[in-house]
This record gives structure tokens, sequence and C-alpha cells, in this order.
């Protein structure tokens, strides 16, 4: 909830390209690299459908920030 409106705007407008290009990779996501410290906190094995799993979070969150989307949207993003 500490996302500002605006911020929330420009996140959901990067999911929805990552889910409009058929070739974006999203397993990528769930792989560690342990040589750069990064780690998942799950298996990334345990996520059947990488794609899928975005795709619901893009769908939830345009539920719940759905009055914070819209009022972004009527701005003149330019201006940011």
């Amino acid at each position: 909830m500490y996302l500002s409106y605006r911020h929330r705007f420009v996140l959901m407008s990067a999911l929805r390209d990552a889910l409009d290009n058929h070739d974006f990779d999203f397993s990528k996501e769930f792989k560690s690299d342990y040589d750069e410290y990064i780690t998942m906190a799950w298996d990334e094995t345990e996520i059947a459908d990488p794609r899928g799993f975005f795709a619901d979070i893009y769908r939830l969150a345009n539920e719940v920030w759905r009055d914070d989307l819209q009022k972004a949207s009527l701005e003149d993003q330019s201006t940011w």
C-alpha cells in the first residue's frame, strides 16, 4: 500500500506490456542466481505456469487498484 497511484499505474503498464509480448519469458523471474545472491523464497519448479501467475496478479491488481489506475490514466503522464 506504500506505492503512489502513479507508481501503480506505471507498474501495471509495464506488466501489461510484458503480458502482451508473447515472447516474454516469465519463468526467468523465478530463477535463483546464487552467484549474485538472488534467491527465491520457493523452488522455481513450484510455479507451473509463470505467465498465468503474472496474469493473475495483473487481473487482481486491476480490481484492487481500479480507482488509482483510473485517476492516473486521466493525468498527462508526460508531466510526471
